[in-house]
């Protein structure tokens, strides 16, 4: 019975992590880099970089073998999107 409750936990902080970690990885590391780039880049260049680093990230998402690397490319995904 107890295996089965352990089971469940993981399952549900799996599912957590999956779904809600980009976005609150994005709001806490990205706002606060959104305006360091604006300055040291400009705006448009900060638009090009980052679109640059969303292909990488996309293609990373391809690429991924376990669900780690599909997490962190999923994060950094959603950075590049809220720095737009």
């Amino acid at each position: 019975m107890q295996g089965n409750i352990y089971a469940q936990l993981r399952t549900t902080a799996v599912s957590f992590s999956s779904w809600n970690r980009p976005y609150i990885a994005s709001c806490l590391i990205g706002c606060w880099l959104t305006d360091p780039l604006n300055h040291f880049f400009g705006r448009r260049g900060t638009l090009f970089w980052c679109g640059i680093f969303c292909i990488f990230s996309v293609i990373g998402q391809g690429l991924a073998q376990t669900w780690p690397q599909l997490l962190v490319s999923i994060d950094s995904f959603h950075q590049c999107i809220n720095r737009k």
